[in-house]
């Protein structure tokens, strides 16, 4: 007869540590992304002054290299490793300063926007990836460890409300990059599932 996995075997031993860090990986995700996406259009209206059809475009950028990027994600985490896929988190993280200290430029903050969305994209391995991390009983469960992270970030549009008004819009939005960038460190200490990836470490 098959083992049946459950949510105490999940959170117990050696595999405590992985679940609750794939729920803080997806919840830092979830967050980042509603710091800087979530209110990117308010900041390309209220900081920089963009018309409507001018924040469309610089909108689109981001969204068209998130698409670029789940391929381009996928072909790495095949080939590399699914780890190799947290510097996607850190490519975001520079491409949101960046995108706060460029100019006004459309063709600028497009590119900055584009490659920000192909950094986000390297995520959405995680379905395989999270499944991967568990036993065969437990696979299901580790998938819908994603869906955890959710649960963190509903108070995220809050945080940002309240740093705004305690500062600045720029200043709440700064988060992004610091939370994408403690969520790739916190994805470099889960194991390596490719044996042949670059970061993998047999254990003992």
């Amino acid at each position: 007869e098959e083992k049946k996995g459950s949510w105490k075997e999940m959170f117990s031993g050696k595999l405590a540590k992985i679940s609750i860090t794939c729920i803080l990986l997806s919840g830092l995700n979830f967050i980042g992304y509603q710091f800087f996406s979530g209110f990117v259009t308010v900041y390309l209206r209220e900081v920089r002054n963009f018309d409507a059809k001018t924040m469309g475009i610089l909108f689109s950028a981001a969204s068209s290299g998130s698409l670029v990027g789940a391929y381009v994600w996928g072909f790495v985490a095949d080939k590399f490793g699914r780890k190799v896929n947290a510097f996607g988190f850190i490519l975001s993280s520079i491409m949101i300063g960046l995108y706060f200290v460029a100019p006004s430029n459309v063709t600028i903050l497009s590119i900055c926007g584009f490659v920000y969305g192909i950094g986000l994209a390297s995520s959405a391995i995680w379905g395989g990836y999270f499944t991967e991390l568990f036993p065969r009983h437990l696979k299901t469960m580790g998938a819908s460890l994603f869906h955890g992270g959710r649960i963190i970030a509903l108070f995220a549009p809050s945080i940002v409300v309240a740093v705004r008004n305690a500062t600045s819009l720029q200043t709440a939005m700064w988060g992004a990059p610091v939370l994408f960038t403690i969520a790739a460190i916190l994805w470099l200490t889960l194991p390596e599932t490719l044996e042949t990836g670059v970061l993998y470490k047999k254990e003992n």
